[in-house]
């Protein structure tokens, strides 16, 4: 894991991309109406490159920050680095290419999910949106950050994992 963890923190290309999804997170929180706070899930969040940036701007406008990866090897890590929050971090395991209702989920209750990096990693695509839109509640938002090209890097580094080609 440590060897792995400045490719999805450290890089630039990284950092950038999960700049632009902060901007979209900090738009939200600005059309917020006073006193209100939103219920956010990240999907696949995995080592927490996304939360790590995005958590600061949600401090004070959230009222529940659902970390989810369908390793609890990473949820795990991400308690002890993300404590801090623990006012309103909760961490789950989710597979979002699965119905989440049969994983314990309720329906149509977050205001906005972030996926960085994950829906690639499903099967059938149009089953994981589907599931993204059953948790998101009426007018709620998905932020997708996600690799649209890759390359010889990630191909060599990453290529031989489970999940890496169900995009094909």
């Amino acid at each position: 894991m440590d060897a792995v963890l400045p490719v999805y923190q450290d890089a630039v290309v990284a950092n950038f991309y999960n700049g632009v999804v902060l901007a979209a997170v900090e738009a939200v929180v600005a059309g917020l109406e006073d006193g209100r706070q939103l219920c956010v899930l990240e999907v696949g969040a995995g080592t927490g490159g996304t939360a790590a940036m995005v958590l600061p701007a949600l401090q004070n406008a959230c009222a529940q920050y659902l970390f989810t990866d369908v390793s609890e090897v990473f949820l795990l890590q991400a308690q002890q680095r993300f404590a801090e929050y623990a006012g309103f971090m909760r961490y789950e395991l989710l597979n979002i290419d699965a119905d989440p209702r049969l994983q314990g989920f309720a329906l149509a209750q977050q205001h906005l999910a972030i996926a960085t990096n994950v829906l690639h990693a499903t099967p059938y695509i149009c089953n994981t949106l589907a599931h993204c839109r059953q948790l998101l509640s009426p007018g709620g938002l998905l932020v997708v950050n996600e690799v649209l090209e890759t390359n010889a890097f990630a191909q060599i580094t990453f290529g031989m994992t489970d999940g890496w080609w169900l995009f094909a």
